[in-house]
């Protein structure tokens, strides 16, 4: 049940398909699609409700990009 809680919505999950998803060859030769994870797809579109809301330039472009410990740095 609690895995369940944790999932988008079905609306969220086409929308996740049809624009954050792409097609990558693995080193066997096969074809797969690899889609975001929820949470780079709902900061993405976090940052362009604030760039289409921002009352200037400046207030929409002021946008932050935190890190999540992907890298080795």
């Amino acid at each position: 049940m609690r895995l369940i809680v944790g999932m988008p919505g079905k609306r969220s999950l086409l929308q996740i398909l049809r624009t954050c998803s792409v097609f990558m060859d693995t080193d066997g030769g096969t074809r797969v699609k690899v889609a975001c994870r929820y949470q780079q797809f709902r900061g993405a579109n976090r940052i362009l409700d604030r760039l289409r809301e921002g009352a200037t330039a400046m207030v929409g472009a002021s946008t932050h990009f935190l890190t999540h410990g992907d890298f080795a740095g």
